[in-house]
């Protein structure tokens, strides 16, 4: 007589190994999630940077204001030079400030005679140099010719009917570049710092530029700060914007509503964590710098406005000394503020 069959009764492992594969995935899925770490606040994607996705930021656009203003009047510009200056230099300076003055878009008209303003450029320094070096460059040694210079111009700014002096600028400027010369495909271009290219191979040397390219070369740096100061072009800046729970004051900042985010990140709660609560207190120091370059014609409120977003990037930067885009919020703002803290008053003003 056979013996009857002994079932055991199933072990915990037996009944895990029946779980049903929708809900095995169920749970596997709930404990990877469980383990996802939070993400703090800050202008980083969060989640998203697993998958190569970047914050969020808005251009900021700005135009600082001229330390005199010569928008709509006519100008005259003359330039002279110290002992040794090339007269080449002093040429390309006065043609050269010239077109920029009358490109500018501040309707001003370049005249020799019945000037209401007159800008006058005296060069005490100009230096040029170019010296060959060599390089090792795996195992061949390449040659270069290295062009240095440097220049420094005094602008005067002044009223020619009565020969008063309005503003006084000491401009200064240096250039150095490393031209590659190419010994066997010397290559054939036109104009300046133009790549050579041979049967569609772009090459990786360019021509060495004449001695009056040399001389622009210089003098543009000059050109430059000229302009910055008396016909300032448009700037551009992309910010970075916070995201997680403050990306809907982020978002008023996207469609350029200025005034409503100051307001908005001011009577919002402060977040719990001081270093999570900078990004509310970064926003309303940009709000507060946006609305001084919205209303740039406005210069006691755009130096109210400034001096306001300067304090809040400021404490920002003490609930979070380590977010760097606080310091350069401070020095952008700053560098604005200072400008208008040097514009001529009224007075001297036509």
């Amino acid at each position: 007589m056979l013996a009857p069959a002994i079932r055991s009764a199933p072990t915990p492992l037996a009944r895990i190994g029946r779980v049903s594969e929708p809900l095995f995935f169920r749970i596997a899925i709930l404990i990877s999630l469980t383990s996802i770490p939070a993400f703090p606040q800050g202008f980083g994607a969060g989640a998203a940077v697993a998958i190569g996705k970047r914050g969020e930021s808005v251009e900021l656009t700005r135009t600082l204001p001229p330390i005199v203003d010569l928008a709509g009047q006519r100008v005259s510009v003359e330039t002279n030079g110290a002992s040794g200056v090339p007269r080449d230099v002093i040429d390309q300076l006065t043609i050269r400030a010239r077109a920029v003055m009358a490109k500018s878009g501040y309707s001003i008209e370049i005249v020799s005679a019945n000037a209401q303003r007159a800008v006058r450029c005296m060069i005490p320094l100009f230096e040029l140099t170019d010296t060959r070096k060599e390089q090792q460059s795996g195992t061949a040694m390449e040659q270069f010719v290295v062009v240095k210079g440097n220049m420094a111009a005094i602008i005067d700014v002044l009223d020619p009917r009565t020969d008063r002096t309005l503003d006084t600028e000491t401009l200064k400027t240096t250039y150095e570049k490393w031209f590659k010369i190419n010994l066997n495909e010397p290559g054939q271009s036109q104009g300046v710092n133009i790549n050579i290219r041979k049967k569609n191979r772009k090459l990786t040397n360019e021509r060495v530029p004449t001695l009056q390219e040399k001389y622009a070369l210089v003098t543009e740096g000059i050109v430059t700060k000229l302009a910055e100061a008396f016909v300032p072009p448009p700037q551009s800046f992309n910010v970075p914007l916070p995201r997680r729970i403050l990306r809907p004051l982020s978002l008023m900042a996207n469609r350029g509503e200025w005034a409503e985010l100051r307001e908005a990140a001011q009577n919002r709660n402060p977040l719990a964590k001081p270093e999570e609560d900078s990004y509310r207190v970064y926003l309303i120091g940009l709000a507060a710098e946006a609305l001084a370059y919205k209303d740039r014609h406005n210069a006691a409120e755009a130096t109210k406005l400034l001096s306001d977003a300067i304090q809040y990037y400021a404490k920002a930067k003490e609930l979070k000394a380590v977010e760097k885009a606080y310091a350069t919020a401070t020095a952008r703002a700053q560098e604005a503020l200072d400008r208008y803290n040097r514009i001529k008053p009224a007075s001297v003003q036509p």
